[in-house]
């Protein structure tokens, strides 16, 4: 907020209105902080044209479908790489146990060949679809929890409780996916946050009006109480960003940090 000298009228401004930094999900939060505020004052005080405030709230709600698109994005990218990692021991377990069944050691050949037809009928799970696979691991779990002595003969016991992991891992992760794939089409996160914030940029310009043309001294308090405030929601999110901004450089920068210590 800012004052003027005592022989010049007070003036206030609402400081740092868009947010233009923040990621997608901070920004939407950021929204919703100022337009509850906002929605909870007396309006009448605030003079806005009728629709504005619809306006933006309808412009949030563009951003949190898209923020939610992004999300499940995310959330496909995690499923993409715990099936990878589950199919990648999948295979290493199979070619394992494969090989050792030529093993010139006759314990193990036998414990190979014993876990082999246990194997046989997974064969092909890393080709199966991603629940049936999960549903195959599953079972296998099932199927070699009376090898375990065939599994450490073969030094597998890490390799099929990793397996086992993982697949839970990812079974958790598919139950987490429960978000609507919006069905109209949407702009990108760039495009839908800059129009929410020039709605909010629009609100704020009527709200610093109302300050300068209020009724009363008592108007005027109040709206000067909402700017206040609607600043120090501002001040938060920024410092919550600039932590993030923080620890993601510091992260970055890890790697550098290793290597120059070697």
């Amino acid at each position: 907020m800012t004052t003027t000298s005592n022989d010049l009228p007070e003036v206030a401004k609402i400081e740092e209105r868009g947010g233009w930094n923040f990621t997608i999900a901070l920004h939407v939060e950021f929204q919703y902080e100022q337009y509850n505020r906002i929605k909870d004052f007396d309006q009448a005080k605030l003079k806005f044209p009728a629709g504005l405030m619809e306006i933006w709230n309808g412009r949030l709600s563009r951003e949190v479908k898209v923020n939610k698109t992004v999300k499940e994005s995310a959330f496909v990218t995690q499923l993409s790489n715990l099936d990878k990692e589950r199919d990648k021991m999948l295979t290493s377990i199979f070619a394992i146990v494969r090989g050792q069944k030529l093993s010139p050691k006759k314990s193990t050949a036998e414990a190979a060949t014993r876990l082999a037809r246990v194997l046989k009928p997974y064969s092909n799970t890393q080709r199966a679809s991603l629940d049936e696979e999960s549903a195959n691991i599953r079972a296998l779990k099932e199927d070699v929890s009376t090898r375990t002595d065939d599994i450490a003969t073969l030094g597998l016991t890490d390799s099929f409780t990793e397996l086992f992991a993982l697949n839970e891992s990812f079974v958790a992760l598919r139950l987490q996916r429960q978000v609507e794939s919006p069905r109209e089409d949407l702009p990108n996160s760039r495009v839908v946050r800059a129009e929410t914030s020039e709605a909010y940029d629009v609100v704020c310009c009527y709200i610093e009006a109302a300050f300068l043309h209020a009724a009363n001294e008592e108007d005027r308090a109040a709206i000067g109480a909402l700017i206040k405030d609607l600043n120090k929601v501002t001040a938060a999110y920024k410092t919550t960003y600039n932590k993030k901004v923080g620890q993601r450089n510091r992260g970055a920068a890890k790697p550098d940090d290793d290597q120059s210590e070697e």
